[in-house]
């Protein structure tokens, strides 16, 4: 049984070390960027718990508002200040915006990362260019009504009352898109077409976010589907 185990922790170790990425070291300035010690392959996936936003503020508490962890073989920078955020996500977007995908979303939903969903790509940009003739500014210019009247509806839906704000703000956006796509909109918040999309849409991003689906990725598996 021993023999067995060993021989796991030397694959795994010599795994770790063909498939880190040697090249992509991060630094914040001159300096290095700090973070927890994890362990050979998994990183810190073990780590992180089921709260991750609590673990995430422990650790900006002990390492500062910028540093890194693994996920796996994958490097991860957690920001904790909005003026890094900021500067990183809005002025250098570019750089810096694109995300890690899960392996269901990038092979299965959006193979080749196509699909307007796809976190970056070349692809990616080719749609993102065709759907700005309808997002430029004379065509959003012309959604400004329908979206002054969702406003001010979701206003009048919030003001002195003490509710779970999920509902009123997920009707606020399908109601824009659906004026704008289909000429319709829902009134009551339990219209069952409406709720039958909140249900599809918490039920698929649901499923697409389990943790599970991003180990092949994280872990620099090859996997064929057939």
């Amino acid at each position: 049984m021993i023999i067995p185990l060993f021989i796991c922790a030397i694959v795994a170790g010599i795994g770790y070390h063909y498939s880190s990425p040697k090249n992509e070291e991060y630094s914040y300035g001159n300096m290095p960027l700090p973070g927890p010690k994890g362990i050979p392959y998994f990183g810190n996936l073990f780590q992180i718990g089921l709260h991750q936003y609590l673990t995430f503020g422990k650790w900006a508490r002990m390492y500062g508002p910028i540093f890194e962890i693994r996920l796996g073989v994958k490097r991860w920078v957690v920001i904790s200040d909005a003026q890094i955020a900021q500067e990183l996500m809005v002025k250098r977007g570019a750089n810096y915006s694109a995300r890690d995908q899960s392996y269901i979303m990038n092979e299965i939903v959006h193979p080749g990362g196509r699909g307007m969903l796809a976190a970056s790509g070349d692809y990616w940009r080719k749609i993102r260019r065709l759907a700005h003739n309808g997002l430029a500014q004379k065509p959003v210019e012309s959604y400004t009504p329908f979206i002054e009247k969702e406003s001010l509806e979701l206003v009048r839906t919030l003001y002195g009352v003490t509710m779970d704000p999920e509902n009123p703000f997920r009707r606020f956006g399908l109601n824009i898109v659906f004026t704008v796509t289909f000429g319709k909109r829902f009134d009551d918040l339990n219209d069952p077409v409406l709720l039958q999309l909140q249900k599809v849409i918490t039920t698929t991003i649901k499923h697409l976010g389990k943790p599970f689906f991003f180990i092949p990725h994280a872990l620099g598996m090859i996997i064929m589907v057939s």
